[in-house]
């Protein structure tokens, strides 16, 4: 054997050795290139006028000791009544899914405006995000969080499953269609800049593209296979200039998902800004989706 050949040989086995070393690392450190949790809360619903309750949801699913989740409840607004007749509220409830990186902060703006539109709103950090507490996140345990957040509402609070109308946001969006789908008595959902999969997704870098995906992912969130069995209405919201997640996506979503569906796009809205892109024209059909699955209003407010 020459040189030459004993040098290319070991390129090679070095080469292969790598690329087998990168495959193990990608798919033991997936779900750290998918979440990206931000720990310090540096916003809150305060800070956009609105009144808030910091509440801590036990851990339903999944649970080890010391789990917990936080979060914040942000009342129904009151509904102007008649003279001498109390003040109502509506009783429907949303519950926010956000996506994967920052927490519950960076969301308090887009969560009070949701308020506003009229119901109550639950917002909360997974384990691993915020000052909730419990291991790094996974597929699996934010679908466990989500499940938790719905026993809080339903158990705790009390709230009939037909005034919830589930929300989620980018990755949240996937986490929305499985609480859906395991929910079908809740009252519609919302999937905003959601996508078809992590593996499309994937794809759609250079890098990752080197790899055999197929094989490899353990966090799917294959909405593109799911959305057909939704029992629910739905609604998908995307920003047509979203670079993130291509409005594309939502639209293959809709294609696949069962009636009753809407389908919203937002000229000019990006990942993160439909709602301040779009203005009434974001707040005013989400607004008829919402009073399209409203329950009556309740007398008083929800505890």
């Amino acid at each position: 054997m020459t040189s030459l050949t004993r040098i290319l040989k070991i390129v090679a086995i070095s080469l292969v050795c790598f690329y087998l070393l990168a495959v193990g690392f990608v798919y033991v450190r997936q779900s750290h290139f998918l979440f990206i949790p931000g720990i310090g809360i540096r916003i809150t619903p305060a800070d956009f006028g609105s009144g808030f309750e910091v509440v801590d949801i036990p851990c339903a699913r999944g649970c080890l000791p010391g789990d917990t989740l936080r979060g914040w409840w942000l009342a129904a607004p009151a509904i102007a009544a008649p003279p001498g007749e109390p003040a109502m509220r509506s009783a429907q409830v949303l519950l926010y899914l956000h996506g994967n990186a920052g927490n519950i902060g960076d969301n308090a703006a887009h969560s009070v405006r949701l308020n506003r539109l009229g119901p109550s709103v639950l917002v909360f950090d997974y384990r691993g995000y915020g000052e909730s507490r419990g291991a790094f996140p996974t597929e699996i345990r934010v679908d466990d969080d989500a499940e938790s957040a719905w026993v809080y509402l339903t158990q705790q609070r009390h709230i009939a499953p037909p005034q919830i109308v589930i929300y989620g946001h980018s990755l949240g969006s996937g986490v929305a269609l499985d609480l859906a789908l395991h929910h079908p008595e809740a009252a519609g959902v919302i999937m905003e800049s959601g996508y078809t999969s992590i593996h499309d997704m994937a794809m759609r870098s250079n890098v990752f593209r080197l790899f055999p995906l197929g094989l490899l992912l353990n966090q799917k969130f294959d909405s593109l296979a799911r959305v057909g069995s939704l029992k629910i209405p739905v609604m998908f919201i995307h920003g047509s200039e979203d670079t993130l997640i291509p409005p594309e996506m939502s639209r293959r979503l809709y294609a696949a998902a069962p009636f009753p569906k809407k389908l919203l796009l937002i000229e000019g809205g990006e990942h993160d800004n439909s709602a301040a892109v779009g203005g009434e024209l974001y707040l005013g059909p989400v607004r008829e989706f919402l009073k399209s699955l409203s329950q009556p209003v309740a007398a008083h407010s929800q505890p």
